[in-house]
């Protein structure tokens, strides 16, 4: 069991509340942002992955594995890149 002592370790190492609630907020901005750009994105570039991490810059490839070995080759962090797959097909689900 994860103990209050190990979340605020965990908080503290990551710069704080504040730092993670400005990371956060950053995430939203830049996923919002290549969703709007998705449909030209589509059409120019049809069946590739895209990420936008912090910076706003994009970084396409064919495969998820290589756009994640191009963002490490640039320097960038993974896990906090905007990433989706430019389908030209997506499936429509019905809920």
């Amino acid at each position: 069991m994860v103990s209050n002592a190990d979340i605020e370790a965990v908080v503290e190492a990551s710069g704080g509340v504040e730092q993670i609630h400005r990371d956060l907020a950053d995430f939203r901005r830049r996923f919002k942002l290549l969703d709007s750009q998705v449909p030209k994105l589509v059409e120019a570039r049809p069946n590739e992955w895209v990420a936008m991490p912090e910076g706003d810059d994009m970084v396409f490839a064919a495969s998820f594995d290589e756009l994640l070995a191009r963002l490490r080759e640039a320097g960038r962090p993974t896990n906090t890149a905007a990433i989706k797959f430019l389908d030209p097909n997506p499936r429509v689900l019905i809920v």
